[in-house]
């Protein structure tokens, strides 16, 4: 279970490490990919199988579905890690989460969510979330 949330900067060469407490949870094989909210995940490949199997059930002449499938999938890269731990984060992922410097990474279940940090701090001021809510009523009929 990924759980718990670190604050880091990306370096100079646009590098990240992911916390070792993460790692461990991620095993030895993870990609980046496009995330909801203007985050980047970050999963294990065993889990992004899983994904793959959800979008096998998107009707192949769906137009919107598969672009969907398409948008996801063109996000997807294997991170290189140096001798150091640190692996570069891609011009494509950073631009869309909006990541400069500051950087958030929270677990959240079976996946790291890479945030800016600016970002997440806009998004926690401008809505007003209640995440107790919407568990509530996401969970009531299970």
């Amino acid at each position: 279970m990924l759980a718990g949330e670190y604050e880091h900067c990306l370096d100079g060469k646009n590098r990240i490490r992911i916390p070792a407490k993460f790692k461990a949870e991620l095993g030895d094989e993870f990609v980046f990919c496009r995330g909801v909210n203007k985050c980047i995940y970050v999963i294990s490949k065993e889990e992004f199988a899983s994904y793959v199997e959800d979008f096998k059930k998107i009707g192949k002449f769906d137009r919107v579905g598969q672009r969907a499938v398409s948008e996801f999938m063109s996000t997807y890269a294997v991170p290189e890690e140096d001798n150091q731990g640190r692996m570069i984060l891609p011009k494509k992922l950073r631009e869309y989460a909006g990541i400069d410097k500051n950087i958030v990474t929270r677990g959240a279940w079976n996946r790291l969510e890479i945030w800016s940090a600016e970002v997440l701090a806009e998004e926690s001021v401008e809505d007003d979330f209640d995440y107790a809510d919407v568990l509530a009523e996401r969970l009531k009929d299970l």
